[in-house]
């Protein structure tokens, strides 16, 4: 047979294939369709899509009609970007994105006891819609939220056959592509393993908090390095009266939420940078983050500020899940007292706070810095859900993987890469 034949025989299996889902689709539809006009009438927002064994699937665009189950799942959370704070945050300020909306599916067993919740963020990407976890280029990482029940039954079953009946409950969409899933998570059987996933080469960067902060602290950090901070302490506290703070009030963490969006501004504008956080909804999305974690129980948002006189030099902000730190942004007032590093001595001051509080893991996210090296105990791998919901996902799916092998011969090699950072750079500038 020659490949012609075979490519062609491929693709019209395909079709048949998806002419046969199809055709189950809309045989279900119709015989749930009375209920579900029924249910539309009493909540639009929300759509029972059918039952599955051992537990029932809805599909939800607005997080406040599952707000008690999400909150009482949020005690199984390995992060804090799958929980209610920031799903809703990102939600309330994409409400009225054209290029996308909000998906939530939510499983509850017989007794109506949550099972497990994946918020999602349906993204239209030129031709195509694709699944993406909330506010996902502003954290490292996310594994959704599922009950310990939820974990055993799926696990112990054909976890590939779980996630083909739930997905294909979902229309309008083509494929789902979530980031972030760390290798933890994997080892640890989170249910997201069973999807199809790829390593992303982008790995996170985490370190352990042990034992008294001092000695921990001379361990980590050289005596040059130390003896510079207390230089530039010292000479800055010759100026003016300098201070470490956290934001302990609503109104302190939107005053330096702004402060820190500022500082950004300045930074990027004073390399010739374009600005990420200047995109629709991101200066809403950290506003509304704020707020929303007034109404949580536990506080999960960290702002400390380094201030000369209450003028903030600099601002570092994080999330705290359990016993977990998640660095999320840093940022430093640009002139002439940036020559005394304000954000390095306030990173060794949040630092400090945050072994004195009871932190003991400090994930510093993505992306290569020169202050990393200092701290950093493990690089984690990241990995990728790349899974196609229709024939159109496929062809997504295929040009993502490629790209993906693409990236990792470049960052296998070192020309390469130099290459690509210079044009990634001049591409930013422009």
């Amino acid at each position: 047979m020659q490949i012609a034949d075979i490519t062609d025989e491929f693709v019209w299996s395909e079709i048949l294939c998806q002419i046969g889902k199809r055709l189950g689709c809309v045989l279900m539809m119709k015989q749930n369709a009375i209920f579900r006009q029924d249910l539309k009438a009493i909540s639009p927002d929300m759509e029972i899509v059918g039952k599955l064994p051992q537990f029932s699937l809805s599909i939800v665009n607005r997080p406040e009609l599952v707000a008690e189950q999400w909150k009482h799942l949020e005690s199984c959370a390995r992060d804090p970007f799958s929980n209610y704070v920031w799903v809703k945050a990102w939600y309330d300020a994409h409400r009225n994105s054209p290029d996308g909306s909000p998906v939530i599916i939510s499983g509850t067993d017989q007794a109506h006891n949550p099972l497990f919740l994946l918020p999602l963020f349906r993204q239209k990407s030129g031709p195509f819609n694709i699944l993406v976890r909330p506010g996902r280029t502003h954290s490292a990482c996310s594994g959704g939220l599922f009950s310990q029940s939820c974990r055993q039954m799926i696990n112990s079953r054909n976890g590939k056959k779980f996630w083909k009946s739930v997905f294909s409950h979902l229309s309008c969409s083509d494929a789902l592509a979530i980031d972030g899933v760390r290798e933890a998570d994997v080892m640890n059987r989170n249910p997201l393993r069973h999807l199809p996933h790829i390593n992303t080469d982008n790995p996170s960067f985490e370190m352990r908090l042990t034992g008294d902060w001092e000695k921990f602290y001379q361990s980590k950090i050289t005596r040059k390095a130390r003896s510079n901070v207390r230089r530039c302490k010292k000479r800055l506290s010759e100026l003016g009266k300098l201070q470490f703070k956290t934001a302990d009030t609503e109104e302190d963490r939107l005053a330096y939420m702004r402060v820190l969006l500022a500082q950004k501004a300045e930074q990027f504008t004073m390399r010739g940078i374009i600005n990420p956080y200047t995109r629709p909804g991101i200066t809403s999305f950290y506003q509304n983050l704020v707020a929303e974690a007034e109404n949580n129980e536990v506080q999960p948002l960290l702002l400390t500020t380094l201030v000369l006189d209450e003028k903030p030099l600099a601002v570092i902000f994080g999330m705290i899940q359990k016993t977990e730190y998640h660095g999320l942004i840093m940022s430093m007032q640009e002139g002439p007292l940036a020559r005394f590093s304000p954000w390095r001595i306030l990173l060794h001051r949040t630092l400090q706070h945050l072994s004195e509080i009871g932190i003991r893991k400090i994930d510093f996210g993505v992306g290569e810095a020169s202050y990393k090296e200092e701290w950093v105990d493990s690089e984690i791998v990241r990995y990728q859900v790349l899974a196609p919901l229709n024939l159109k996902g496929r062809v997504l799916v295929s040009g993502l993987k490629q790209a993906s092998a693409i990236k990792a011969l470049i960052n296998g090699s070192g020309w390469a890469k130099e290459i690509t950072r210079r044009v990634r750079w001049y591409s930013m500038k422009n």
